[in-house]
């Protein structure tokens, strides 16, 4: 469940009742461009017009099917592979409407956290590394899996950023972005 912009939830899982077939008859989905278009028309459904929309508090495309609302990646994981994701699916560029199917992969929770985003609060400019005023030092932390896997002070901002960068790239592999 998620929160929708006007606070009610939205079911973001897919329902066993909706098929590839009824997908593939009613949408159609272009692999260069990442977007998926009406196939039919009926109400505000046009055909070839873009299907669905930006959920502006998730920054993700939602579009209504057979009354579920379904996150445009994973219809698109479902469209390609003829099977729902049974994982999160992860953007590789972090852009969370840009659904091209070379940017999508299938990842765990875990490895989400390897890609996400530098948080708009962020002073330093890296992930994970901020400057200990009290202590005089450049700071590093990174978590996996709910476990601190590092924890240290350094003496410059870029022995911090590379402690980071390396401790990144082990626990999470290629799903490790510094953005």
């Amino acid at each position: 469940l998620i929160r929708s912009a006007q606070g009610s939830f939205l079911h973001m899982r897919p329902y066993a009742e909706i098929t590839i077939e009824e997908v593939r008859q009613k949408l159609d989905y272009d692999a260069l461009s990442g977007h998926m278009t009406w196939r039919v028309n009926g109400g505000w459904k046009k055909k070839a017009r873009r299907a669905g929309n930006v959920n502006l508090c998730l920054g993700y495309r939602i579009i209504n099917l057979k009354s579920s609302v379904i996150l445009e990646h994973r219809l698109i994981w479902f469209w390609t592979t003829g099977m729902w994701p049974t994982h999160q699916i992860d953007h590789k560029n972090g852009v969370r409407d840009a659904n091209r199917w070379e940017n999508l992969r299938e990842a765990t929770s875990s490895q989400q956290k390897g890609n996400y985003k530098t948080r708009d609060d962020n002073t330093s400019g890296h992930r994970g590394v901020w400057y200990d005023a009290s202590r005089k030092k450049w700071a590093a932390r990174l978590k996996s899996g709910g476990k601190q896997i590092l924890r240290k002070r350094f003496t410059t901002y870029e022995e911090a950023c590379a402690a980071v960068a390396e401790a990144g790239r082990l626990s999470f592999g290629e799903f490790f972005q510094l953005r």
